[in-house]
This record gives C-alpha cells, structure tokens and sequence, in this order.
C-alpha cells in the first residue's frame, strides 16, 4: 500500500508567484519610449526626462535611464549615488568631474561614473544645451537595499530661454 506524503509550501510559493509577476511584466511592460513621451522638467539634478525605467512602466527590474540637458555655460548638481552609470553625450560637449578628476566629453563619446563616487556635469559651451543619455542601475541598489543619493549643490533649470529640448 503507498503512503500518501502530504507536502507544505514554504518560501518557493513565493518564487512562483514572482517568476509569474515577471512574466506579466514581459508581456505587458512598455517596450518603446518615443522621444515625443519624454516629459521633461526641472529637478535636483538639473532639466531631465525619465525614459527608461520600472516607475514608468518599462519591462524592466534592474535599470533606468534618462535624458539630460543641460544648459549653455550650466551645470548639474553635485551629487553621488549607490547606483553605477553609463553616461553617453548626444549633442554639444561638456565635461564631467568625478572626485577631483576632470574628464571632457563631447557627441559620441561614452563615460562610466562609478558607484558611490561625487560627480558633476558642466556644459562646455556657452551658446549652445548639452544632451547626454545615463543609464544606470538605480532600481536594482533599491531592490536590494542599497540605494542613496545624496546631494553637495543643487542643478541649475534649465533655462526656457533657450527653448525645449
């Protein structure tokens, strides 16, 4: 005769359900952000947009992205952060201070900013906005608890001046 063998759920109930929860998210996610989605506005940081991340909607756990621009003769704000970044310049040039180092940027060019490390963006010119494309890894340091920001200066707005992006 077999004996029937009575199993409890513990914590892998829980895996499926999360397995489950991102498979939705593959299917339903946003998968294109169009350029005219892009809600810029001024923030800490300076004059920004959101376009890539799981706040808004995006199939994704782990990343974000957004656009920048920052204003003739402008600069971002001081800061550092728990996440890690790819910084890419898509118009005009500019340079970035990471700690006391200096390092100039221009269309095309690509730069890491490092975890934990005081950084800042300024605009090279003094006629012509700077664009730049950072992706980093914030939602990820949320997700594992280990996320910051913190702030030395403030960005400048951008200035409407010089019209939108």
């Amino acid at each position: 005769m077999q004996q029937s063998v009575q199993v409890q759920r513990h914590w892998d109930a829980g895996l499926e359900k999360e397995i489950e929860q991102q498979s939705q998210l593959n299917e339903q996610g946003k998968i294109l952000s169009k350029r005219t989605s892009l809600e810029f506005g001024n923030t800490k940081m300076g004059y920004n947009a959101l376009a890539v991340s799981p706040r808004t909607g995006f199939a994704l756990r782990t990343l974000h992205a957004h656009v920048d621009i920052i204003a003739p003769g402008g600069k971002t704000g001081l800061h550092r952060h728990s996440s890690e970044a790819v910084v890419m310049c898509l118009k005009g040039s500019g340079y970035t201070t990471i700690g006391e180092d200096r390092y100039d940027w221009e269309e095309g060019d690509i730069f890491v900013v490092p975890s934990g490390a005081w950084h800042q963006y300024f605009n090279a010119s003094d006629t012509e906005p700077a664009h730049y494309y950072a992706v980093t890894n914030w939602p990820l340091t949320v997700a594992v608890g280990l996320s910051y920001n913190d702030f030395a200066e403030h960005g400048e707005g951008f200035e409407k001046e010089y019209g939108e992006p």
